[in-house]
Formats: C-alpha cells, sequence, structure tokens
C-alpha cells in the first residue's frame, strides 16, 4: 500500500469518526432535525470507516475476481505494456524481440483456432491484475517495477497469482532484472554475492521469482538445435515435437509440470525448459529459452552470433497455445 493511500485512509477514519462524535450527542438531544439528515450524515461516517479499514476495498477485489472466474464472462488477458508513462520502446526487452503487442494477436489467433473469445488489453504495470484471468510480461528476464523500495509490481503479481491468477513469463530467467523508470535503467534483481578478491556472481536461485516458487535453473551454455518431444497433455498444439534451441532450464520437481518430456542432464538430472508451476492458487508458466538474436561481442569479433529468434521460433504458435488450453481446460488439434 501507497504511503498517499495510507494518509486518506487515515483521514477516511479521523473524518468518520469526527462526524460520529458530532452527531451521536445531536441524535439524542432535544434538537430536532429531519431524520434523513442524521441518516445522510451517519451513512458518510459509515462508508469513510469502512473504506479507511480496507473493508470496501477487499469486497471490490472479491467482486472483480469473482467476475473474473465465472464461465459466463469472456475472459481477458493482460500484457505488461508500459509503466509510469515509459514508452514501451523505451522499456529492454531481455532475450526476447517479439513486441508486446504481438503477443496480443498470437494469443487472439490461438483462441480463434480452438474457436473460443477472449479479450486482450495492453496494460500499464501500475494497474491491478486482479480483474484479468491472465497476466503476460512480454520482457522476458525484465520485469518493469514502479520503484526499488516496495517493488510493488512484483509483490502486486505474486498476490494476484496466489489468489488465483495465471502469469506467463515468455522468455529467459524472470524477474532476473527489473526496469526502474526513476533512473530509467535496467537494473539487476538478482542479489550480488562477492567473492574475496570484490569479483561478483549472481545465482539464478537467487532470482525472486525463482526463490519465491523454489526452483532450480541452470545455464546450457551453447547448444544445438534439437527436436524435443511434447508431453502428450501439450501435443494438441498440431506437433509431436517442438525445434528449440536451449539456453537455460529448471530441475524437475514434484511442483513442475513439464511441457516437454523430461531432458536427461545426469542420469539423476532431469530438466526442462518449458513449464507449468503452481503458486497459492494460482499458476505460471514458464519458458527460459531465449526469442532473440546474440549481441555482438568486441571480445569475441569473429564469433558468430547465434538468432535464437529464429531457433525458437516454434516457441511463438506453442505459448499462446498452453495458454488457451489452460485457460478454457480444453485440447484442441491445429488446422
Amino acid at each position: 500500500m501507497s504511503n498517499n493511500e495510507n494518509l486518506w485512509k487515515s483521514l477516511s477514519a479521523v473524518i468518520g469518526a469526527t462526524i460520529l462524535s458530532l452527531i451521536g450527542p445531536k441524535v439524542v438531544s432535544t434538537e430536532q432535525l429531519p431524520w434523513s439528515k442524521w441518516l445522510m450524515f451517519l451513512f458518510i461516517a459509515v462508508l469513510l470507516l469502512l473504506y479507511s479499514f480496507n473493508f470496501i476495498t477487499r469486497f471490490w477485489r472479491k467482486l472483480v475476481m469473482f467476475i473474473r472466474n465465472k464461465s459466463c464472462f469472456c475472459p481477458k488477458v493482460g500484457i505488461i505494456y508500459s509503466v509510469s508513462k515509459v514508452e514501451p520502446n523505451n522499456i529492454p526487452r531481455v532475450w526476447t524481440d517479439v513486441a508486446p503487442e504481438c503477443w496480443g494477436s498470437l494469443v487472439k489467433k490461438a483462441a480463434k483456432i480452438a474457436n473460443k473469445k477472449i479479450r486482450i488489453k495492453l496494460i500499464d504495470a501500475r494497474s491491478s491484475f486482479d480483474s484479468f484471468n491472465v497476466i503476460i510480461n512480454p520482457y522476458g528476464g525484465n520485469l518493469p517495477e514502479l520503484n526499488f523500495v516496495a517493488f510493488p509490481v512484483y509483490n502486486k503479481l505474486l498476490d494476484y497469482i496466489k489468489n488465483g491468477g495465471f502469469f506467463v513469463n515468455i522468455a529467459d530467467i524472470p524477474t532476473y532484472w527489473s526496469f526502474n523508470p526513476l533512473i530509467n535503467r535496467l537494473v539487476d534483481r538478482t542479489p550480488a554475492v562477492y567473492d574475496i578478491h570484490g569479483a561478483v556472481s549472481r545465482n539464478f536461485q537467487r532470482t525472486p521469482l525463482l526463490e519465491e516458487l523454489a526452483l532450480s535453473a541452470f545455464n546450457l551454455g551453447e547448444q544445438n538445435k534439437n527436436k524435443f518431444k511434447l508431453d502428450d497433455r501439450y501435443s494438441g498444439y498440431g506437433e509431436k515435437e517442438i525445434l528449440l534451441r536451449l539456453s537455460r532450464c529448471v530441475k524437475i520437481e514434484s511442483h513442475i509440470e513439464s511441457v516437454t518430456l523430461p531432458i536427461k542432464l545426469q542420469p539423476d538430472l532431469e530438466v526442462t525448459p518449458l513449464f507449468f508451476c503452481n503458486y497459492g492458487d494460482g499458476l505460471c508458466l514458464i519458458s527460459m529459452s531465449w526469442l532473440d538474436r546474440e549481441k555482438y561481442d568486441k571480445n569475441f569479433p569473429r564469433r558468430e552470433c547465434i538468432d535464437y529468434g529464429a531457433d525458437n521460433k516454434d516457441l511463438e504458435e506453442v505459448i499462446p497455445y498452453l495458454i488457451i488450453q489452460k485457460l478454457f481446460g480444453i485440447k484442441y488439434n491445429k488446422t
């Protein structure tokens, strides 16, 4: 809760209590005033007190989430687009070159194939997530923030998922970075670890969302393109396999539902680059593969930059399909 909101709630409590203290003695006195006026003052005082103790806000949230979860209403998909009036072109996309509005078109296309109706809205990170059935972060490893004191967007996102929301991160390690509009730059959200010589390293497991979801992530280094079989539950996308050039993945544990069949790195270590996992009453869909071309490295001028966006193009069809499948509880075949 922001300082401004706390101030308004405190002020409402003071005004509401003051009104009650003033009209109480008047009601029992001989002073005559129409009951309609007493009731009006009483209504205003009670309303202010309810607001100050958060009853109205909580009731409204419950109502919005109740409507969201009713199948008779058209599902809404929110795509984080801007933050604090910063234009999306000025918000860095980490390991993805697919624009936010493109994900809207891709999800609409998947819904049309399934003969389902959805509503797509590009939203500011300041917006409430509660009315949306799905929230998509199209910025890959970057989750735009409002400030780095309370991390309101990140905490709002956790609360949204915990209360039945469906969060989708389309590339890389979610929340490894955050864009800070106050300084207009990308900032590491993963805590730094320093060795005795002062060298810095950052452990994926300490990335905020991965730590919250208890995910163990690995960097696979440079890999060749390969075909990976999809789990039968998700092969309705129209293919039994998906072509990927892997970059990062997570260890498959009891709370992870892998979209691909398990990939064995070691005899006792199975991993996946694309998976669902639960958090509270909600669900996350996380893809850790990259959707962008490598940047030129002046230290290795002769090295050819790998175009992960082209190599992992299948994900632009698979991710929207998975969203629609989970959203409507269906399995359909692409035609």
